[in-house]
């Protein structure tokens, strides 16, 4: 099944476009989550070189390039587009095979956590206004049918009920 993730905007800025993940409906809601927080990172770390490039080596050569992509660089082209919110109208599903190349490409560090970052740990994914439980397949909340599409937001942390009503 796809799941659009939507990430909450952060204080005076934009919220990030967003994305398309695919998850068979017979894992757990967990499996999920550290999927979308991994490519939410991913994407963040390639957003991050895009705007403030570092030098890096070429592989082939070992010789030391200048920072960043040249905005007529293929690179920075294919980095704009899998971040560009036309994506999910596209259908165009992001995977960790596609972002680590191009944020290696682009001399971004896929080891180095950029600012903003969401952390595992207190973090859970929404739908309809709910936490999906970790333990429980996606299965039991969208059904069986893997063909399905369903908009998520990922969640910093675990909202309930009382801290919501204020």
């Amino acid at each position: 099944m796809l799941l659009e993730v939507r990430l909450p905007a952060e204080a005076g800025v934009a919220p990030p476009a967003p994305f398309l993940c695919e998850a068979a409906s017979s894992v757990a809601v967990e499996v999920a989550l550290r999927d979308a927080i991994a490519l939410s990172n991913l994407r963040r770390r390639i957003s991050r070189a895009l705007v403030s490039p570092q030098p890096h080596r070429h592989a082939s050569t070992n010789v030391e390039v200048a920072a960043g992509p040249s905005l007529e660089s293929g690179d920075f082209s294919t980095a704009r587009e899998l971040l560009s919110p036309s994506n999910v109208r596209r259908k165009a599903i992001s995977t960790r095979a596609a972002l680590l190349p191009l944020l290696r490409s682009l001399g971004g560090d896929a080891d180095a956590a950029a600012p903003g970052e969401v952390s595992e740990e207190g973090a859970s994914l929404l739908f309809a206004g709910k936490t999906l439980e970790a333990d429980r397949p996606l299965s039991s909340y969208f059904g069986a049918n893997d063909k399905s599409k369903a908009a998520v937001g990922l969640c910093h942390m675990i909202l309930r009920w009382p801290d919501m009503v204020r």
